[in-house]
């Protein structure tokens, strides 16, 4: 049902699908471990969008696998030479032998050789050095076949789209950081070439206030006072990566949020200009509060609590003594213009 599903929306060339088409393609790629497990699957979404389907007439029919990744939709092929698919999480250790060792003639007739319906050959990043027409990869045909086909220069086009899709967010976050304000554009894209996409689930503590132990025996414990919310644009952590110093206050996650990170290993690694420059910002935006002004919010968190507190206990009283029940009855709904009686 997959091969079947992929093929129909393989018969449209790739500037004909929709995205619907596209979708669909990608539902079903996933289930193909060989191609879903080479690339994140943001990756493989984008490059359903490229795909297209390849044809093989007849037997005994050389298909080159260093011009792309090939899903086999439609008949048998037996692998030329050894190996015949290259992973694409591998292509830095990868090292084939030259001349490609051809497999002989009776090696060619060992059923491990052969690659059906479902299987790959070839590879998505194409191998440096060695022709397209090479038989690097390269399998036979036995029988007329039809394949999915991610060509290498497609993807090399895909990932430089991503890759600057990727480097233009995260330079559009430095430029609305407040400590980056009116930074050049150059040290910008220094600090955007940096930062590591995260996401976080509410109430997820992100960084810990630094507790301390005054006599090396009690612990010392305080009410947790929450001192402001931080919205797109505003960070924190600098006072650890720039001082050294402890964090004075805990963040914790209220919504769902995607953060992006800078490594203190990374902010060591840039150019004294740069570290610099990142020092000065922080300092002018440096403001944390004292001990005296944490008391003073707290007090007036408390207050603010137990008036929250007294206005709902009156409310409830008074329900309760007129016998008005929310929800039950006709209080269970709001009542329209045209029913409430006039004074």
């Amino acid at each position: 049902m997959r091969i079947k599903a992929v093929k129909r929306a393989l018969r449209k060339q790739p500037f004909e699908r929709k995205s619907k088409e596209n979708d669909v393609i990608f539902k079903h790629l996933q289930y193909f471990p060989e191609l879903a497990d080479q690339v994140p699957r943001h990756v493989l979404k984008e490059l359903c969008s490229v795909a297209q389907i390849d044809k093989c007439p007849e037997e005994e029919f050389t298909v080159f696998g260093n011009t792309g990744l090939h899903l086999i939709l439609r008949g048998s092929v037996m692998a030329q030479s050894s190996p015949s698919f290259s992973p694409v999480k591998e292509e830095e250790a990868r090292e084939f032998p030259s001349p490609t060792p051809i497999l002989e003639e009776d090696e060619l007739q060992v059923e491990a050789n052969k690659l059906t319906v479902g299987q790959c050959f070839g590879t998505l990043s194409k191998v440096e050095g060695r022709e397209p027409n090479s038989r690097l990869l390269s399998v036979i045909s036995l029988e007329p076949c039809e394949f999915l086909k991610i060509s290498t220069s497609d993807y090399a086009r895909v990932i430089q789209i991503i890759q600057a899709r990727e480097e233009e967010q995260k330079l559009s976050l430095a430029k609305v950081c407040k400590i980056f304000n009116s930074w050049p554009l150059l040290s910008l894209k220094k600090i955007a070439g940096l930062i590591k996409w995260r996401k976080f689930p509410p109430g997820q503590v992100l960084v810990s206030e630094a507790h301390t132990f005054p006599n090396g025996k009690k612990e010392q414990r305080t009410k947790s006072v929450m001192i402001g919310r931080l919205s797109p644009g505003d960070s924190f952590g600098e006072t650890t990566v720039l001082k050294g110093l402890p964090m004075p206050c805990s963040v914790i996650t209220d919504a769902y949020v995607q953060i992006g990170t800078i490594s203190t290993l990374d902010v060591h690694d840039l150019d004294e200009v740069t570290r610099s420059l990142l020092s000065q910002s922080y300092s002018v935006m440096d403001a944390n509060l004292t001990e005296d002004e944490i008391q003073k919010e707290y007090i007036v968190q408390e207050k603010e609590k137990e008036w929250v507190r007294f206005k709902s206990k009156v409310v409830s009283n008074v329900l309760h003594h007129r016998g008005i029940l929310p929800g039950y009855s006709k209080w269970s709904r709001n009542p329209s213009p045209l029913e409430v009686p006039d004074k």
